[in-house]
């Protein structure tokens, strides 16, 4: 079998996705997908045929695309309603978007977006309490939706505050994975870069009106190449807001 690292398949929906290992080489047809690339991988199979053991050797060049993910961060987090539906909120960016993201490189195959997130957003209201929304996991949809004209992603993260809010926080640190899956029939996507970027936000109603107290954006100077595949298991349109 060959030295490098593979896998079964890699299985996807909005709730998950999860990497099946490769346990069976015994199975016929055998199907697998390599993770990583190589030059010159050795395949050995060794077949057994009237009692006889046969083996027979072979070598595969597995290559991935040469590209490279660059953001732009465009705007400052910020209270008002300048977000989506002129609503009230604690929010990074919405006209123009918060970040940007684009991709440079070889245009063979087809390369789609894929965003994990971590999140903790807070609002505390005029009697004292707080509830919070909090999780990790795909910032669904698969592919990632928000995708200028232009074919960059983008985001505007941010949240509606409630009538009774009198404090508001945020802190959300993202991953952005460019996938690629190659035109070939059955293949499927894989990673090639991450970015990670974050925002932050503390706002207070005071005095009548709305203050931003606190608030930063950054996104890492470069991106990484990867072949570790992105697992999760929630996602961001399941979470709730809760009572602490």
């Amino acid at each position: 079998m060959d030295p490098g690292q593979r896998i079964a398949n890699w299985l996807w929906d909005t709730a998950y996705w999860i990497i099946v290992p490769l346990t069976n080489l015994s199975v016929n047809p055998l199907t697998f997908y390599w993770v990583d690339a190589g030059i010159d991988l050795p395949i050995t199979c060794t077949p057994t045929i009237h009692g006889f053991q046969v083996p027979r050797h072979s070598a595969f060049k597995i290559t991935r695309p040469t590209v490279q993910i660059s953001a732009s961060i465009n705007a400052d987090p910020a209270v008002d309603a300048n977000w989506e539906g002129g609503v009230l909120s604690l929010h990074f960016g919405w006209n123009p978007n918060g970040i940007s993201f684009s991709k440079t490189g070889e245009p063979t195959g087809e390369y789609k977006w894929l965003q994990l997130f971590s999140t903790l957003r807070r609002q505390k209201s005029s009697t004292g309490e707080w509830i919070r929304l909090t999780g990790s996991g795909l910032d669904d949809p698969f592919p990632y939706a928000a995708i200028a004209q232009t074919g960059t992603a983008v985001d505007s993260p941010g949240f509606f505050l409630t009538p009774e809010t009198v404090e508001a926080t945020a802190q959300d640190g993202l991953q952005m994975y460019l996938m690629f899956r190659p035109f070939a029939p059955g293949s499927i996507f894989a990673p090639l870069r991450y970015i990670g970027w974050n925002w932050t936000g503390q706002a207070v109603f005071t005095n009548g009106s709305w203050q931003l107290l606190t608030g930063s954006k950054s996104v890492e100077a470069n991106d990484h190449d990867t072949t570790v595949r992105p697992e999760w298991t929630d996602y961001f349109t399941r979470l709730r807001w809760q009572d602490e």
